[in-house]
């Protein structure tokens, strides 16, 4: 899991290729397991992640389309609002 899917992250080279950067807070997960941390950039994180839960895969797919939000808007969604 990568864990701070965000467009800050995303890379393009000349060429158009795509490369996801920053493995910093990245972590593996075993088949079936879910984590409990709290890692991430607040705007990006899965709900399960800010409540700790516990998160697995799926939280980057929630990251990934808060980052659709925030490339089509050039904000994330609640860009207002201050992380408690």
């Amino acid at each position: 899991m990568h864990r701070d899917i965000k467009a800050g992250n995303i890379l393009l080279d000349r060429d158009g290729h795509v490369y996801l950067s920053d493995y910093g807070v990245s972590a593996t997960l075993k088949k079936g397991y879910k984590r409990a941390s709290l890692v991430g950039t607040p705007k990006w994180m899965a709900p399960e992640v800010c409540s700790q839960e516990g998160h697995d895969e799926r939280a980057d797919i929630w990251s990934l389309g808060i980052t659709a939000i925030e490339l089509a808007h050039g904000h994330p969604p609640h860009n207002n609002l201050q992380p408690l």
